[in-house]
């Protein structure tokens, strides 16, 4: 009997260590958010990479692109294809948007970024935050996976500068005519703390855009 007790001692301690571990609190949120600046200017980096033309401040070799769509995105996200993860687009001047999977808008943004002689794209992204509308650091428990891990979320804004520019069109000092579209997009993203208490951080959806 004395074995037993200690035993669901023992246990229980344990229970409270990983509970414990398991939860973010002042200490190892300052950790977790600097995972989420390190993962959303990642992201930014991809964007402008992907979607800059050839010749543009940030554009990369086409080859770099295909590497960056196939092998580097899938990475930031939680469950990039099982969900899969959704972004929000405008189109008709930003007066209309829609929803696309995500790895359709990298791969609409290589394909953008390369189509025609007479336009050149180029992208400005720069990380803004994280939302305050968590219990801490602006994240809140969200809930237990199958394996045990639990899992965090919170929101970030981006703001996204869009240049197009019509090679064909110089202006009065002769540089080409170029349209600007500014907006800022809430992105989701979570914090997943496993048994252990190891924790990584992935983007999620984009919840919402608007311009600036």
């Amino acid at each position: 009997m004395i074995m037993k007790k200690f035993v669901s001692v023992i246990f229980l301690l344990l229970s409270v260590n990983v509970s414990f571990a398991q939860t973010l609190n002042d200490t190892n949120i300052k950790a977790i958010n600097k995972q989420v600046e390190a993962k959303a200017k990642t992201f930014c980096k991809y964007v402008v990479s992907v979607g800059t033309s050839p010749g543009q401040k940030g554009a990369v070799a086409d080859d770099v692109k295909l590497d960056i769509i196939r092998n580097q995105v899938p990475g930031l996200f939680y469950e990039y294809s099982e969900a899969p993860r959704m972004m929000i687009t405008s189109y008709a001047n930003g007066n209309k948007t829609r929803k696309r999977k995500m790895s359709d808008y990298f791969s609409n943004l290589r394909k953008q970024s390369n189509s025609g002689l007479n336009t050149a794209r180029r992208y400005e992204l720069r990380y803004v935050g994280i939302s305050s509308n968590g219990d801490i650091g602006g994240f809140r428990y969200d809930r237990t996976t199958s394996d045990g891990c639990k899992l965090y979320v919170a929101t970030i804004v981006i703001r996204q500068l869009y240049h197009k520019i019509d090679l064909n069109s110089p202006n009065v000092d002769g540089r080409a005519v170029e349209t600007l579209e500014d907006e800022s997009k809430v992105y989701e993203v979570y914090a997943l703390v496993k048994p252990n208490g190891k924790a990584g951080v992935f983007l999620g959806d984009v919840k919402r855009m608007y311009k600036n």
